[in-house]
């Protein structure tokens, strides 16, 4: 990030911590489990946030579990979301509430 000038602190934090739920390999949990991209399962209703979305689980969401009384929600939201390959490609958007759409650039600099 310090060489593509990135210089945001919620960006430079995130790119240390939004991997914390693959700790989870240490203590046993399967690799299948924690390093893989999150995937959708069942689409929510327009405009209600990804949290109305059914996704599988992963290393996100154990990080956002951990991390998410810690963190401002835009952080946290990143943490959750940071592996949903159809939100990075820009295919979710019509799901994201006016707040979450606000923060997509943040997701968008950790990716």
């Amino acid at each position: 990030m310090k060489a593509d000038n990135i210089t945001s602190p919620k960006a430079l934090s995130l790119a240390l911590i939004h991997d914390f739920g693959k700790l989870l390999v240490l203590f046993g949990e399967d690799d299948a489990n924690i390093m893989c991209s999150t995937i959708v399962l069942k689409h929510g209703e327009l405009g209600r946030g990804l949290d109305s979305t059914i996704t599988t689980w992963n290393h996100d969401e154990f990080g956002f579990q951990k991390l998410r009384r810690y963190l401002p929600p835009d952080m946290a939201w990143v943490i959750r979301y940071h592996s949903l390959s159809p939100l990075l490609k820009g295919e979710l958007h019509q799901f994201l509430t006016p707040e979450e759409l606000t923060w997509f650039p943040l997701l968008r600099l950790l990716w």
